[in-house]
C-alpha cells in the first residue's frame, strides 16, 4: 500500500505540471537547430550528440530515484528498479563516450555497452511488474486481449518491413544479427507490458504517469527497431535524424518521474467516470493509431516492400483483421449488455423512487398514528437534558396527574416533590444505575402524587443519550399510569392466596373421602363373600331336595311334574353359576396384578393342551400360529382372557359340520395383538361392544348355555393389564376377537394397572 508523503513534502507547492515537458521541447529545439541546422558538424555534431545523450540519461536516472525516494511501498520498488535500469543505459552510453570521445575509436557493434542497453529492457520489465498495485488489478477482457493482439501484429509488421529484406541482405555474421535483434526486442518486450499494464489495471491519479511511460518506451521501441535496420542497412552517424528520438524517450521517462510525485502530492482529484473516460478515448484511438504507423512503417521502407515481405504482411494484417473484428464484436455485444443493464437499473431506481415515496407517505402515516396511539394510549413522554437539568413534560403525562397543560411546571423539582417517600431511594438509584451504564435502558414501577393527593402508580421506560465518549447528554422516556393493573395484581394475589386455602381444605376432603371409600370398598368385599355363600347354600339344598325327591318319589311324579323338578334344578345350578362367574368378576377386579415375563406361545400350547380331550370330541380343528413372543403381563389375568375366547369359540361352533378354530399374533414396537377366530353362527356388528357388558347374552338359554360374564371378565382383565379387547363378526359368518397389549417396561404395566384399579374402585 502506498504511503502519505511526510508533512514537510504534502506542504510543497507542487510544480507547474506543464514546466517539465516545456524544458524538454526547448532542449530538443536548441539540439535539433544545432546538429540538424548545420551549426556544428562532423566532430562537433558527434560531441553535442553523445554529450546530449548522455545528460538525458543521466536526467532520467535522477528523475527516477527522486520519485523512489518520494514514494513508498511497491511504487519505491518499481521507480527504484527504473532508476537501476536507466542507470544500465547511462553506463552503456558513458562507455560509448570514452570509446568515441575520449579514445577517438569508432564504436564497434556489438561492444560491450549493447549488453547494458540489453540489459535496460530486461529491468524495465520487472520495475514495470512492480509498479502495478494487486489491489487495483481488473480482470483482462476479451477486448484488451485484442488490443494486445494488434498491438503485437503492428509490431511484427513494422519490423519485417524494416528489417526482414535488411537481414537478408547483409553481410553481417549471425551472431551481429542475433544481438542487435535481442536489444531491439528487449525495449519492444518492455513496451508491450506496459500497454498491458495500461489496460488491465485501474491507476486513477497514476493513469497519467504510466501514459507518459507507454509513450517513451513507445518512442524507445521504434528507435530501437529504426536504429537496429540503419545499423545493418547503412551507417550510423552523429548527425542521425535517430538521435533525437534517444534525447526524447529520455524525457518522457523524466516527465512520468515528476509526475508520479506530483499526483501523489495532490491526491486523485479524477473520478472514476473521468478516468474511465480517458480509458475508453485512448482505446478508441488505439486501432487508427496503429494503422497510420502502418501507413508510416510502408512510406519509409517502401524500398524493402519486396513479395516475400508483401506475403508476410498480408498474413500480418489479415491476423490484423480478424483481431480488430472480434475486438469491435465483443465491445458492441458488451455495449448492448451494459445498456441492458443501465436499462433494468434505470427501471429499478425508478422502482426504488416509488417505493421511497410510498415509505415517506407510510412514515408520514405512521408518526401520526403514533401521536393518536400515544393520546389514545394515555401515553406520557418526557425528556431531561442532564446538562442543564432542563424538563419538558407532554401534555397527556401532566394530565395523567390530574393538570392541564399549563396547570404543571416543567421542572426537576416538580416531579421529585411527587414521588413517593417509600420509592425516592429505590427510584434515585435505579436512575444512577442506568446513567453509570452504557447500554441500559430505564425501566422503573413508582408512584406519584396526582392533584387529588392520592398516589398512582406508572410505569417509567426510558433510554440515556450519549455523545461519543459515552458521556450522558439527555433522559427520554414514556410514562403510562398501571393504577389499574396494580389493583388487579393486589386482587390476583388475594385471589390466589384464596385459591390455597380452598386447595387444601379440598385436599384434605378428598383424603378424608378416599379414606371412606376406602372402608367402604372393604366392607363391600366382605358382605359380597357373605352374600355369596348365604346365596349357594341354599341353592344346594334345593338341588339336593329335588334330586332325592326325584329319585324316590319318581314312579309318583307324573312327567309334567318331573319336568317342574328338572326345570327347578337347572335354574339352581345357573343361579349357582351366576353367583361364581360374579365372584370370579369380583376377583379379577379387585386381585393385584402380578407382572411378569411370560411366553405367549407356551402359555397358549399349555391351555390347548388342557382342552385337547374337549376338541377331539368335537372333531375340533385348532391352528395355533403364533410367534415367539415374551409379554410383561400378569400371566393368570392373560390365562383367564385366553380360555374364555377358545371357550365362547367352541360353544359357538358346535353346530358347525367343520368347526374350526385359527389363533394368531402379531407384534409391532409397541404393542402386541392375539387374534382368536372362529367360523361359528359370529353375531350382529350392531351388537359388537354389548356383547362385553355383564349379564349381556344374544341368545336364550336353551341354545346356548352361559351366563354372560365370561367376555365382561375377559375385557375387564384385559383393561387392568392396559390393553384393549374388541371383536369384528357378521353373522353366519365366525367372529374375530382381538387382544392387544402393550409391550412397555415394568414400570409402565404397573402405572397403568395402578390407575385402572383406581379407577374401578373408585367406580
Amino acid at each position: 500500500m502506498v504511503q502519505a508523503l511526510p508533512d514537510t513534502q504534502t506542504q510543497t507547492r507542487p510544480t507547474g505540471g506543464w514546466s517539465v515537458p516545456f524544458a524538454w521541447l526547448l532542449a530538443l529545439t536548441l539540439y535539433a537547430i544545432a546538429v540538424y541546422g548545420g551549426l556544428v558538424a562532423d566532430e562537433s555534431a558527434m560531441w553535442v550528440t553523445d554529450l546530449s545523450w548522455t545528460l538525458s540519461a543521466f536526467v532520467a536516472v535522477f528523475g527516477s530515484f527522486r520519485a523512489a525516494h518520494s514514494l513508498a511501498g511497491h511504487l519505491r520498488v518499481a521507480w527504484v528498479l527504473f532508476g537501476v535500469a536507466f542507470c544500465a543505459w547511462l553506463i552503456g552510453q558513458l562507455i560509448w563516450d570514452w570509446q568515441e570521445l575520449v579514445k577517438g575509436v569508432s564504436i564497434p557493434f556489438p561492444s560491450a555497452s549493447d549488453i547494458f542497453f540489453i540489459t535496460f529492457g530486461i529491468i524495465s520489465i520487472g520495475a514495470l511488474f512492480a509498479m502495478r498495485n494487486p489491489s487495483a488489478a481488473r480482470r483482462l477482457t476479451t477486448r484488451d486481449v485484442g488490443n494486445l493482439g494488434l498491438i503485437i501484429c503492428s509490431l511484427a509488421v513494422a519490423t519485417i518491413t524494416a528489417l526482414l529484406e535488411p537481414i537478408s541482405l547483409s553481410n553481417h555474421s549471425t551472431a551481429y544479427v542475433g544481438i542487435a535483434l535481442a536489444e531491439a526486442m528487449s525495449i519492444v518486450t518492455a513496451f508491450v507490458f506496459s500497454v498491458y499494464f495500461l489496460w488491465s489495471h485501474r491507476w486513477g491519479a497514476q493513469t497519467a504517469t504510466l501514459v507518459l511511460i507507454v509513450v517513451g518506451f513507445a518512442v524507445h521501441a521504434a528507435l530501437a527497431l529504426l536504429y537496429i535496420q540503419s545499423l545493418i542497412a547503412s551507417e550510423f552517424g552523429p548527425s542521425h535524424y535517430l538521435n533525437i528520438g534517444w534525447i526524447a524517450a529520455m524525457g518522457f521517462q523524466h516527465w512520468a518521474s515528476c509526475e508520479q510525485v506530483r499526483a501523489l502530492r495532490r491526491g486523485n482529484q479524477l473520478s472514476s467516470d473521468t478516468v474511465l473516460a480517458y480509458e475508453r478515448r485512448v482505446e478508441a484511438l488505439l486501432p487508427g493509431l496503429l494503422l497510420l504507423a502502418l501507413v508510416i512503417a510502408a512510406a519509409a521502407f517502401h524500398t524493402y516492400l519486396t513479395p516475400r515481405v508483401l506475403q508476410i504482411n498480408v498474413a500480418l494484417l489479415g491476423l490484423f483483421a480478424i483481431i480488430l473484428l472480434a475486438r469491435e464484436s465483443w465491445i458492441y455485444a458488451r455495449e448492448r449488455q451494459l445498456k441492458a443493464m443501465l436499462e433494468q437499473s434505470n427501471s429499478q431506481i425508478d422502482r426504488a423512487k416509488q417505493t421511497l415515496d410510498a415509505t415517506s407517505n407510510e412514515l408520514s402515516d405512521l408518526e401520526e398514528t403514533l401521536r393518536i396511539a400515544a393520546l389514545a394510549g394515555n401515553v406520557g413522554m418526557f425528556e431531561r437534558d442532564l446538562r442543564t437539568d432542563r424538563v419538558y413534560y407532554s401534555a397527556q403525562w401532566k394530565r395523567q396527574l390530574g393538570y392541564d397543560e399549563n396547570e404543571l411546571s416543567d421542572t426537576l423539582e416538580e416531579w421529585r416533590s411527587r414521588v413517593h417517600p417509600d420509592d425516592y431511594e429505590r427510584v434515585m438509584a435505579c436512575i444512577e444505575e442506568v446513567l453509570n451504564e452504557p447500554g441500559k435502558d430505564l425501566r422503573l414501577e413508582h408512584r406519584l402524587r396526582d392533584r387529588n393527593g392520592k398516589y398512582r402508580w406508572f410505569l417509567s421506560q426510558g433510554s440515556v443519550k450519549r455523545d461519543s465518549r459515552g458521556t450522558p447528554l439527555s433522559i427520554l422516556g414514556s410514562h403510562v399510569d398501571i393504577t389499574r393493573l396494580k389493583q388487579t395484581e393486589e386482587a390476583l394475589r388475594d385471589s390466589e392466596a384464596r385459591y390455597r386455602d380452598l386447595a387444601t381444605q379440598l385436599e384434605l376432603r378428598v383424603s378424608e373421602r378416599t379414606a371412606q371409600l376406602r372402608d367402604a370398598y372393604t366392607e363391600l368385599e366382605g358382605f359380597a363373600y357373605a352374600v355369596s355363600h348365604d346365596l349357594k347354600a341354599p341353592l344346594r339344598a334345593i338341588d339336593g331336595f329335588s334330586h332325592i325327591l326325584t329319585e324316590s318319589a319318581k314312579d309318583r311324579l307324573s312327567p309334567i311334574e318331573q319336568d317342574y323338578i328338572t326345570r327347578l334344578r337347572h335354574s339352581a345350578l345357573r343361579m349357582a353359576a351366576l353367583i361364581d362367574g360374579l365372584l370370579a368378576y369380583s376377583r379379577v377386579e379387585r386381585r393385584e396384578l402380578n407382572l411378569g415375563k411370560v411366553d405367549a406361545r407356551a402359555l397358549l400350547h399349555e391351555i390347548l393342551a388342557e382342552q385337547e380331550p374337549l376338541f377331539a370330541t368335537r372333531h375340533l380343528i385348532v391352528n395355533c400360529d403364533v410367534p415367539d413372543l415374551t409379554l410383561h403381563v400378569d400371566r393368570e389375568a392373560l390365562s383367564i382372557v385366553l380360555r374364555n375366547l377358545l371357550d365362547n369359540a367352541v360353544k359357538f361352533t358346535r353346530n358347525q359340520p367343520l368347526p374350526k378354530i385359527d389363533i394368531r399374533a402379531k407384534a409391532d414396537e409397541k404393542t402386541v395383538t392375539i387374534e382368536v377366530c372362529d367360523n361359528g353362527i359370529g353375531f350382529d356388528p350392531a351388537f359388537h361392544d354389548q356383547i362385553f357388558n355383564i349379564f349381556q347374552r344374544l341368545h336364550a338359554d336353551g341354545e346356548y348355555e352361559g351366563t354372560g360374564i365370561g367376555l365382561a371378565l375377559a375385557r375387564k382383565a384385559v383393561q387392568r393389564m392396559n390393553g384393549r379387547l374388541w371383536a369384528e363378526s357378521t353373522l353366519g359368518a365366525g367372529a374375530k376377537f382381538f387382544v392387544e397389549l402393550p409391550r412397555g417396561s415394568t414400570n409402565e404395566v404397573d402405572e397403568a394397572s395402578t390407575t385402572s384399579e383406581l379407577t374401578s374402585r373408585q367406580a
